[in-house]
């Protein structure tokens, strides 16, 4: 079963054709993908986005995974949570998920989570839309239907062929990271029980 990563609709607003120059704070993926900041800001009021361009609400790309759980031990020596896998220490587990230790206290508040390795990640040449895959209903419904929402945090779907996929929603500012090759670790508190 692979990964699906779906970009949020929340800004930053994430396009996929420009010429803008590259200090948006978010490198080029490709060079045909282009992330801004926020472009209402950036250009006058009276432009708008061109709808097709935006890259926010759509899949863009799918990878395959391995779960690890986060475990957490209280330091009494040094009066710190430390977060850890069974591969991978605190250090390791910030820097591969672009995280401030911070950032990983108060989002699992000294709590086990889980981390979601990505791997042999595959950007789509063109991104696909929520109602490519499907959603297992029962038979009253008809056998399939079409994916409407995006899913809080994932869920499993199905494209036309059947293959079962996990759909993950990424905010646009983690998901470049993730594209860019800087960040390979996404942390979760939870993930679905066959993962």
């Amino acid at each position: 079963m692979k990964l699906l990563l779906y970009c949020t609709k929340g800004k930053p607003l994430f396009r996929s054709s420009g010429d803008y120059d590259d200090d948006w704070g978010f490198n080029n993926f490709f060079d045909e993908y282009v992330c801004a900041r926020d472009y209402y800001n950036y250009h006058n009021d009276y432009e708008t986005v061109d709808e097709e361009d935006l890259l926010n609400g759509k899949i863009i790309a799918e990878c395959d995974y391995e779960v690890e759980e986060i475990k957490v031990k209280l330091q009494t020596n040094y009066y710190f949570y430390d977060y850890f896998t069974d591969t991978l220490q605190l250090d390791y587990l910030l820097e591969d998920g672009c995280l401030s230790y911070y950032d990983l206290d108060i989002y699992l508040r000294a709590k086990c989570g889980k981390a979601i390795h990505i791997k042999n990640l595959h950007i789509f040449d063109k991104p696909k839309e929520l109602s490519e895959y499907y959603n297992r209903v029962p038979m009253m419904y008809g056998d399939m239907r079409s994916i409407t929402s995006a899913p809080q945090n994932m869920r499993y779907v199905e494209d036309y062929f059947g293959h079962k996929y996990v759909l993950i929603s990424i905010r646009p500012e983690w998901l470049v990271k993730i594209l860019n090759g800087e960040k390979t670790i996404e942390v979760r508190k939870r993930v679905l029980k066959e993962m």
